[in-house]
């Protein structure tokens, strides 16, 4: 107590001395009358879980910790999760979760908004970067009622560039691994057969895009595909739920004969009306699951793609979609 007073007398003199004893005063004050009553740090109760943002993190995290860690994708099937909005009970138990999935850099829009737990959270893009388009500024569109918004400037559907869905399949094998490191082994021979299956899913990609002809797409969200690939996709932007009216068959057609296209990659199936008036104006639609959304089938992250690339090959080689009915609508 008495240095405390020489200190706070002394505080007459230059500015930078007075600071400093001030300083030094006010922490002694502390440690002599406050130290039993500092305020103690908050001890988050952490749910066993892994959270991942969409369907492939999802499937991947399953896929390598099966019977290790427990996953969770909060986003409902069917819905964009770069879209999806959670509520606030969602937000919380995201917020105490032991490891968080994210797709990287600006996707998740309410995970940039709410304070995520760094220490807890992966960005499983961080090591794709030298991979992404330039660039990237996406058209602004809106589906139905939603908010207006961009497919572009972030790594919304990177997936689709099936050597960056290789590199967060690793990511997601590092943040598992980091939080149950008594697995390490099981979890790697699990990852190197996962590595091995994107690895055999590529090659294909490669054989089956190679000689892609020009192509529309209703939907900016084919740049990663189109970058991984050298593809021609343009697009016109046909927000999903809307119908064909005549303003946009008009500019689908002038499209697709400035750019040469005769098929139009679409999300959904289209009905028989509708693919009747596409083939008027030249174009077959081609259904492509853009993977995001979970697939009410339950079928995994290759069997998807495959799926994607089946309905492609069939349609380069004779110009006919393929069956309808093979999996979820994704907006």
């Amino acid at each position: 107590r008495r240095l405390v007073r020489r200190l706070v007398r002394r505080s007459n003199g230059p500015t930078r001395a007075r600071t400093i004893d001030l300083a030094v005063a006010c922490g002694l004050v502390v440690l002599a009358f406050g130290c039993g009553e500092a305020p103690t740090p908050e001890v988050v109760d952490l749910r066993p879980i892994t959270v991942a943002v969409n369907a492939p993190l999802a499937d991947f995290a399953q896929t390598l910790g099966a019977g290790i860690v427990e996953v969770e994708r909060p986003a409902p099937d069917g819905e964009d999760p770069s879209l999806w909005r959670p509520d606030a009970d969602t937000i919380a138990e995201v917020q105490r979760s032991e490891l968080v999935l994210l797709q990287g850099p600006a996707v998740e829009p309410w995970g940039v908004s709410i304070p995520l737990p760094t220490a807890r959270t992966r960005d499983t893009t961080a090591n794709a970067r030298s991979r992404f388009p330039t660039g990237r500024a996406g058209t602004v569109h809106r589906h139905g009622d939603g908010p207006a918004h961009a497919h572009g400037g972030n790594a919304d559907h990177a997936w689709l560039d099936l050597g960056i869905a290789r590199l967060q399949a690793r990511a997601v094998r590092d943040a598992l691994v980091a939080i149950r490191p008594e697995h390490e082994a099981t979890i790697d021979e699990r990852w190197r057969a996962l590595d091995g299956e994107l690895a055999t899913l590529r090659r294909r990609a490669d054989e089956v895009l190679a000689e892609a002809p020009p192509m529309l797409a209703a939907h900016s969200i084919f740049d990663f595909l189109a970058h991984a690939h050298g593809l021609s996709i343009e697009t016109v932007e046909w927000p999903p739920g809307t119908s064909l009216d005549g303003g946009l068959l008009g500019e689908l057609g002038t499209t697709a004969a400035e750019h040469g296209a005769s098929i139009l990659l679409v999300e959904t199936e289209l009905d028989g009306e509708t693919r009747d008036r596409l083939a008027a104006i030249g174009l077959t639609p081609v259904r492509f699951d853009p993977l995001g959304a979970g697939d009410p089938d339950g079928r995994e992250f290759t069997e998807r793609m495959n799926a994607n690339l089946d309905r492609l090959a069939k349609a380069f080689a004779s110009g006919d979609d393929a069956a309808p009915g093979d999996g979820s609508r994704e907006e």
